[in-house]
């Protein structure tokens, strides 16, 4: 998943995750009305987002995660959509 491609369209753009994305991450990870519907803990600070995207490249890097940012809601700037 190295090469994992950036996709953008007029209304959305979907790329890897990024250490520039901890804020944006910890702002909705840290909200327990979202992280009750998905398989991480609630995050607590700045360092479990820094974890997760630590996580997350260490996945691209052995090519076993896809995960991308997208442009929904509070995923926004986390997306490059400021």
């Amino acid at each position: 998943m190295e090469q994992l491609p950036e996709l953008e369209t007029k209304r959305l753009i979907l790329r890897k995750i990024s250490l520039n994305d901890i804020e944006d991450i910890f702002a909705y990870g840290s909200n327990a009305n979202v992280s009750q519907y998905v398989s991480w803990e609630t995050h607590q600070s700045l360092e479990d987002a820094r974890q997760f995207v630590e996580f997350v490249q260490e996945g691209y890097r052995l090519g076993k995660k896809s995960v991308m940012g997208n442009g929904v809601e509070v995923y926004w700037k986390a997306c490059g959509y400021d």
